[in-house]
């Protein structure tokens, strides 16, 4: 906030017949108008600012591993990419090494990995909020990463969850 400080005219002598004139007087008017403006203006501005940051703070919560692997368990489940009949790997020392590794990046990353098998196969997914692109849109958007049984990427695609349509896959 701006303060304004004006100090008040003072009375002068005129030079002509050494009466004392005084000060013109100030109308609040425009004074007031101006600094009204740019406070009403500054006022508009912050809940712009705190919304900013209102909504970062909240993603940020929504991209804790644990939501994130929320947010992946829906979509996977929603986006059928997972065959019926697999069975899920929950632990990452049942995982070929490769992926072992991958899943504890994913996990320093503040990502979620989830994995199926079917005894000779692996589906590994890789989730990863997108900050950026979640407050652009106002709503999730999830950065999905399959990987094959080597930890090769396979596939890269990204998805915004939306309250209509359910996970939407982002052009």
């Amino acid at each position: 906030m701006h303060l304004i400080l004006v100090h008040p005219p003072q009375d002068t002598l005129s030079a002509v017949d050494g009466r004392l004139i005084p000060a013109p007087r100030l109308s609040p008017g425009p004074l007031f108008a101006r600094s009204n403006a740019h406070a009403r203006q500054a006022m508009l501005d912050a809940p712009t600012e705190a919304c900013v940051i209102m909504e970062t703070q909240r993603l940020r919560t929504v991209q804790h591993p644990a939501r994130v692997g929320d947010l992946l368990d829906s979509l996977l489940g929603t986006q059928q990419m997972i065959p019926p009949g697999l069975i899920r790997v929950v632990s990452a020392s049942l995982l070929p090494a490769p992926l072992r590794l991958l899943s504890r990046c994913i996990e320093r990353r503040d990502g979620a990995w989830r994995a199926w098998t079917d005894g000779a196969r692996v589906w590994f997914f890789e989730a990863l909020l997108s900050l950026a692109l979640s407050r652009e849109r106002g709503k999730p958007v999830i950065q999905l990463k399959e990987y094959d049984e080597a930890g090769d990427l396979v596939r890269v695609r990204t998805f915004v969850s939306t309250a209509a349509h359910g996970w939407q896959r982002c052009a």
